[in-house]
């Protein structure tokens, strides 16, 4: 997966995907690349979340100290 994507972009395509899902009918195929592709997105959000936690703890940690 590109890691040039935004936080925002990607939760804009996870809804996107799961309005697909809902409101058509895909078949196996359709179904299952639409599924790895969520996959990616959730674990680069994840990952995002996760990063950002981290440096707002420092940030945090930083200015306790000051």
């Amino acid at each position: 997966m590109k890691t040039t994507i935004s936080y925002k972009k990607a939760i804009e395509e996870l809804e996107s995907i799961l309005e697909f899902l809902e409101q058509n009918e895909p078949d196996v195929d359709q179904m299952t690349q639409k599924l790895k592709r969520a996959t990616e997105l959730i674990g680069f959000c994840r990952e995002k979340l996760h990063k950002t936690d981290e440096e707002l703890q420092a940030i945090f940690k930083e200015l306790e100290q000051k």
